[in-house]
């Protein structure tokens, strides 16, 4: 799930200076991506595009690490929520203001889904005019709040993975700095 790139001072990749610090961090970043995906599954909204597009990378430049977690474009929409022209969502940045969600998509999605709409009448309506009739709504209610990724993350950042990076980055620079030791002593 997650992947390791080291490089060198000149940007060149390189092998792994620091191989406790980097199981630490693929660690923690599994245990993300696997408690985010378990939320989307318990939200009934696992096994889609969102689902399959969570991943996370491990990027290494000297000492320096970084540890960036990627989804699909309306990944950030899905968790934090946005806020409808009609209801406000507590807690978003984002929100609906002048343009309503492409209701293509949403024809697309309810089609897969297998949703037929109906009118007042009872009568089924067109795959076209119940996307509309979808982006309208989410338009005026926007989409509520899940975390889906924000909880995976802040329960699996504790005081304890702060605690196994710090033993982590001892460990490596031990074993780096008795390894130049002995080559500086074998020259």
């Amino acid at each position: 799930m997650s992947r390791l790139f080291t490089r060198d001072p000149k940007g060149r990749f390189t092998k792994t200076l620091f191989k406790e610090c980097d199981n630490v961090f693929k660690e923690f970043a599994d245990r993300v991506i696997g408690n985010a995906k378990r939320n989307l599954s318990r939200l009934k909204k696992g096994g889609g595009k969102l689902f399959r597009s969570l991943r996370a990378d491990v990027l290494q430049k000297q000492d320096d690490f970084v540890l960036r977690f990627w989804s699909t474009d309306y990944g950030d929409f899905v968790d934090q929520g946005v806020s409808g022209v009609k209801k406000r969502i507590s807690g978003t940045k984002y929100s609906y203001r002048i343009k309503i969600p492409p209701p293509s998509l949403l024809e697309q999605w309810a089609k897969k889904k297998g949703i037929k709409g109906r009118n007042k009448k009872g009568r089924f309506i067109t795959n076209k005019s119940l996307g509309f009739a979808i982006a309208k709504s989410i338009f005026n209610k926007g989409l509520p709040r899940t975390l889906f990724y924000t909880k995976a993350f802040e329960d699996n950042f504790k005081q304890d993975f702060v605690s196994k990076v710090e033993t982590a980055y001892a460990n490596d620079m031990e074993r780096i700095l008795e390894a130049e030791f002995r080559e500086q002593l074998n020259n």
